[in-house]
């Protein structure tokens, strides 16, 4: 996945239909769960104790690869 994208722009250029709309990590339509790696969370919302919790649209892996459950 490249730095430079977020997750969100890396599934949908892969092909996937993911729902977002904020695209500020506010509204929480492209929650998903973080089942594995590192991510580097740009999100305005939640706070260090809830980042199992994954706003698609602005945050970016910190690896080549990550887990996520959609």
């Amino acid at each position: 996945m490249p730095a430079a994208k977020t997750v969100m722009e890396s599934l949908i250029g892969s092909g996937l239909d993911i729902p977002y709309d904020c695209s500020e990590g506010l509204c929480g339509t492209c929650e998903a769960h973080n089942v594995k790696r590192q991510i580097d969370h740009c999100d305005r919302e939640f706070g260090s104790t809830e980042r199992a919790r994954t706003m698609t649209c602005c945050s970016r892996a910190v690896g080549k690869k990550i887990i996520l459950a959609l």
